[in-house]
């Protein structure tokens, strides 16, 4: 229990000099990895916020962790570079000169559902009873970007090794 607690004062600590040293958000000219997000979003939306952002700033390396493994492929077919550049034209077009934070995001799950019954019995009455179960699995989905109250086309999402990525061109 003490090393649990000592471990989340570290992770506090961690996460305030962090804090402390990117006091302002950082624009994509000044080369700083550090920006700072003031709106929180939902895991499976931080991939296409993080590809907007790589695009944004030109970022190569982020660029290249929001996609599924096999947009990767498809992406490293056609070269890392061209494909960032493509993309910097194409927001540049759809969203104008935005700003990260003016964005809100909505996410939509492609579900599958999968039914578990079980009897349960009553030890007072001994009768037996058959519920059902809904589960409900998501493992991929799209996220719906919004600007000024303005939806753009979804982008497709996949969990991939515990991870939200982006898998579509």
């Amino acid at each position: 229990m003490k090393s649990r607690f000592v471990s989340i004062i570290l992770l506090v600590c961690c996460v305030s000099l962090c804090t402390i040293g990117c006091k302002k958000k950082q624009s994509p000219n000044n080369n700083n990895d550090c920006w700072v997000h003031t709106k929180p979003i939902s895991p499976e939306a931080e991939p296409v916020r993080n590809w907007l952002q790589s695009i944004k700033a030109k970022d190569l390396a982020l660029f290249k962790t929001v996609f599924s493994k096999q947009m990767q492929g498809i992406m490293e077919a056609q070269g890392w570079g061209p494909s960032l550049g493509t993309y910097t034209l194409l927001f540049s077009d759809q969203f104008g000169d935005f700003d990260i934070d003016d964005l809100s995001y909505n996410f939509i799950p492609d579900e599958t559902t999968k039914t578990t019954t079980e009897i349960v019995t009553d030890p007072v009455s001994g009768q037996s009873e058959c519920t059902t179960n809904p589960e409900i699995n998501t493992t991929s989905g799209q996220i719906e970007v919004i600007q000024n109250g303005l939806s753009f086309p979804p982008i497709d999402i996949i969990l991939e090794d515990g991870a939200w990525k982006v898998d579509e061109r």
